[in-house]
């Protein structure tokens, strides 16, 4: 039997075995939180059941309804708690305990009803209040009885939730227990049979290995069987027969290069048609072999150039330079590539870039080279176009740099420098510089956005941060760049950007936004009219107070709230002050969209634009509505009994004044009607006040109907 097949019914087994005990774990847990909820749920309800008996003493003790308003919401709750208690499966065996406390708890509840009754009758009764008395007394003895007997069942019932909690978690650990020791019985058998593997077909494997590794390619492992061991044993044996077949094949090989080395010669033809210049120079610097394609470069002719050395063909500006990458060249550098200008026979100037490689063993070098006077004519144009590009960038404001990012080194110009109010020598033409004057809660985002524009997730580099300026302050800037070399790997060799000072355009628009945050969390309803009186816009606030939604509201003219409670000189009298003062302030009632009509305090006020001319008004209001009818209720509750509905005195006294006044002015005759009621006081003291105050209620209500509505 193969070994994967065996490892496979080995864990297929214990992962059965597993998953019986982990179903049997799952299950004793699920009981044992299900009595644990059983037993939570009867502790709740013996403290209802306190509660209960707090709320009942109290009431007995001050008989206020307040309590008893607690303690029928309290039996309420009870009585669910008594429904889940009764539903729940684990307190089957408690069904006649939960029917007794069910039963005794009803009759509790039942003659606390009776003793709230019978208090109202209590405070009621005349000559019976004795028997009202004692019938309360015995209420009360039967209701503590009562109420111990329900704590009493319902201890019992929390008991006996106890102790199935403390069984239920008696199964639980043995569970566990029986789950610890079958894992460690599959770990010890398991390791024992990895023990058996290691030493029987993992040993021989490995010693034969290490004689194969040691140079003994004739060793062969013994591979009988039909496992997996024996066919790796085949496998490292077949390997060992392929590498005594590829060293015998390593040996044809070193005989076959000694047999090109002797052709080697042959490439020399390559030199003679290629048409890439090429050249040999001996060791003092004279040409040794030209091939025709230098020759066609540089004009000359082989037997001219021959014997003579390569200096004198060179430009004098250039002479120094090449003879020092020659003597570095000669002093251990195994390649050289450098550029420099030939004069050609007909005495123009060729630009060459050179890859020369130096032999010290017979002192010779080879040299290639290839014509880049039409790129140095390119470059040229291009450093023209590059400065005319800077000059016009730093003519319009903005700071110009220039990275090079094989060395890190920046070329800041001087508007980059002043714009952060630096001289042209404070600030070094290195990146650090850059970054040292970055604000720091910006530099992480920063790096985050360069990193994406040179990896290519980002087709352009554009980023706002904070600067350091000289004297310590922060400026906003703009940067954008793009990279204008790459090497042929597609990295970024260089990079050229801008820096613009946006500071005043940032600080506008945190004005701007907090003006928006001010209009849109404003508790105040905001109205923005044109010059023209339509609306421009509003605010949530708006929509609260008047139900019109924004959109709704936007376009329209404030007409369209008008209440009909005043009339067109009050709003001429409004316009005229806007105009006038450029505002106005005052109470104003305007119409909802449900047709209510409400008080508003409003203030409006003109916004002028630079040229001092109204580009718009700013309309401010709140709802007072809540305020007036409270204003109204105070006038009523100080001039009208609060009884009877009839003018008091100090209504009295101001009418009469007011009447006074009246009639002097007139000549008119004023007559005051003064009323007694008679034997007032023995109705108080024979029927009670309630009584008194039904009468002077009935009397207040005839005399309305008898007298006009103007008098007092």
């Amino acid at each position: 039997m193969r070994i994967v097949k065996r490892l496979k019914i080995l864990s297929a087994a214990a992962i059965a075995t597993v998953a019986i005990l982990l179903a049997i774990l799952f299950s004793t847990i699920a009981h044992y939180q299900q009595e644990k909820d059983g037993h939570l749920l009867v502790d709740k309800l013996v403290r209802g059941l306190f509660e209960l008996t707090a709320f009942r003493d109290q009431y007995l003790l001050y008989r206020e309804p307040r309590p008893l308003t607690d303690w029928e919401n309290r039996r309420e709750s009870v009585n669910r708690l008594l429904d889940r208690v009764a539903g729940q499966s684990a307190f089957a065996n408690e069904a006649p305990v939960l029917a007794k406390l069910r039963g005794s708890f009803d009759k509790s509840a039942t003659i606390f009803q009776r003793i709230a009754a019978n208090s109202a009758l209590l405070n009621q009764a005349g000559d019976r209040q004795d028997v009202y008395a004692e019938l309360d007394k015995r209420l009360v003895s039967q209701l503590l009885l009562r109420d111990a007997n329900n704590l009493n069942l319902a201890n019992t019932l929390l008991d006996a939730g106890n102790r199935r909690v403390e069984k239920s978690y008696q199964y639980l650990v043995g569970i566990v227990g029986l789950f610890g020791l079958w894992s460690a019985l599959v770990t010890i058998m398991s390791l024992m049979r990895l023990s058996r593997l290691i030493n029987t077909r993992l040993l021989p494997l490995h010693q034969g290995a290490k004689r194969i590794a040691e140079g003994n390619l004739d060793y062969r492992i013994a591979c009988s069987g039909s496992d997996e061991f024996s066919e790796l044993a085949a496998a490292v044996n077949g390997m060992t027969a392929r590498l005594q077949d590829f060293a015998a094949q390593l040996r044809g090989e070193a005989v076959e290069r000694e047999r090109l080395a002797q052709e080697r010669e042959q490439y020399f033809r390559f030199f003679r048609l290629t048409t890439e210049p090429m050249c040999i120079a001996d060791p003092q610097g004279c040409f040794m072999q030209v091939n025709p394609a230098f020759e066609l470069l540089v004009g000359f002719d082989e037997s001219e150039l021959l014997a003579k050395p390569f200096l004198e063909f060179v430009c004098d500006e250039d002479r120094q330079k090449t003879a020092e990458e020659m003597a570095r060249q000669i002093s251990g550098h195994k390649s050289m590539a450098f550029e420099n200008r030939y004069v050609c026979k007909d005495g123009r100037q060729v630009h060459l870039s050179w890859t020369a490689y130096y032999a010290p063993d017979d002192g010779v070098t080879y040299a290639t080279a290839r014509d880049i006077t039409q790129r140095k004519l390119a470059e040229a144009q291009l450093a023209e176009s590059e400065f005319r590009w800077k000059f016009a960038i730093e003519g319009s404001g903005d700071g110009v740099w220039d990275w090079n990012l094989v060395t890190n080194q920046v070329n800041f110009s001087r508007r980059y420098k002043e714009m952060l109010g630096y001289s042209d020598r404070d600030i070094c033409g290195f990146k650090q510089e850059w970054v040292d004057r970055l604000h720091p809660d910006d530099r992480a985002n920063v790096a985050a956005v360069l990193e994406e524009y040179l990896a290519g997730k980002t087709p352009v580099y554009a980023v706002e941060f904070r600067m350091r300026c000289k004297d310590g302050s922060y400026k906003y800037i703009l940067a954008r760049g793009m990279v204008v070399n790459r090497d042929g790997a597609g990295n970024a060799l260089r990079m050229i950007g801008t820096h613009t000072d946006i500071s005043e355009r940032k600080q506008l628009e945190q004005k701007l936004q907090l003006a928006a945050s001010v209009f849109t969390h404003a508790r105040e309803g905001i109205m923005i009219i044109g010059t023209d009186g339509v609306i421009i816009d509003v605010n949530e606030a708006f929509s609260l107070i008047t139900g019109y939604s924004r959109e709704e509201a936007i376009g329209r003219f404030p007409r369209f709230l008008h209440s009909g409670r005043h009339d067109p000189s009050f709003y001429a009298d409004m316009w005229q002050q806007l105009v006038e003062k450029g505002h106005w302030y005052g109470e104003i009632w305007n119409r909802r969209k449900t047709g209510e009509i409400y008080a508003q305090m409003e203030s409006i006020s003109s916004i002028r634009d630079a040229a001092g001319n109204i580009s718009q008004y700013v309309s401010l209001f709140s709802d007072i509505t809540t305020l007036k009818e409270h204003e109204k209720q105070l006038e009523h509750i100080a001039h009208f009994d609060a009884l009877t509905g009839l003018p008091n005195r100090i209504l009295l006294a101001d009418r009469l004044r007011q009447a006074i006044v009246q009639a002097q002015r007139n000549g008119d005759i004023l007559a005051i009607v003064y009323l007694d009621l008679d034997g007032f006081k023995a109705i108080n003291d024979s029927y009670g006040h309630e009584a008194g105050d039904r009468l002077l209620t009935a009397i207040s209500a005839r005399m309305k109907q008898a007298l006009r509505e103007g008098d007092t």
